[in-house]
């Protein structure tokens, strides 16, 4: 997934976009994907029903003064963004999702005054949200797990054994190339299949003015 050739299709189609990387092109195109496997894999969805979007920040280093380098420990806030699942699953739901995603990235988590506001009762606004259509993300583009070695060498896969049951992705630096990213899903066979065709097909699809794109 080339996710400078994803931002500049995002731009083509709304230019007002602010905030473009490869975690928000990333974690839009998979969660679009999501949206729009659900019939594929028999879910009924009304095209109203909220579609939820979380990930962790951290904050260490966006506070005022920023939190010492020999910090040990979390300082973390959460952001919960929303769409509409016909939005999401349109044939403009990518774009959607990039806008959704990288505005409270720009707005919140760039912004100092913004981005610890809720942090202290996140679990009971943002707990109850689990239950709904809800998608999160497990790691970090930052995070260089295949790098890490406690004795035994370094780690040929990686898997997150928590996204089995919380509907989350998960997210790191990849192992095949530099400046790449690996994410990793877990759902039932049906729903995986379904999810898999969609994501395939976003990844192949043919512009008419410049043919095969294999670029989201």
């Amino acid at each position: 997934m080339t996710s400078r050739c994803s931002g500049i299709r995002a731009l083509a189609a709304e230019p007002g976009l602010i905030h473009l990387s490869s975690f928000t092109i990333t974690t839009a195109y998979v969660w679009s994907c999501f949206a729009k496997s659900a019939a594929e894999s028999g879910e009924e969805v009304d095209d109203n029903e909220p579609e939820y979007f979380a990930f962790a920040v951290d904050a260490r280093h966006r506070l005022e003064p920023p939190v010492p380098a020999t910090y040990f420990g979390n300082c973390l806030a959460f952001i919960v963004t929303e769409s509409r699942h016909g939005l999401l699953r349109g044939s403009d739901g990518f774009v959607a999702a990039v806008k959704s995603i990288g505005e409270p990235i720009a707005n919140k988590a760039n912004n100092k005054e913004e981005i610890l506001r809720d942090v202290e009762d996140w679990v009971v606004k943002f707990g109850p949200l689990v239950a709904k259509r809800f998608f999160g993300v497990a790691g970090s583009p930052k995070f260089d797990l295949y790098d890490t070695d406690f004795g035994w060498g370094r780690p040929k896969k990686y898997e997150s054994v928590s996204i089995d049951r919380d509907g989350s992705i998960s997210l790191c630096k990849s192992r095949e190339f530099e400046g790449g990213l690996e994410i990793g899903l877990s759902f039932p066979r049906k729903k995986m299949d379904a999810f898999a065709a969609v994501f395939a097909d976003g990844l192949t699809k043919t512009d008419k003015n410049s043919g095969p794109t294999n670029c989201w």
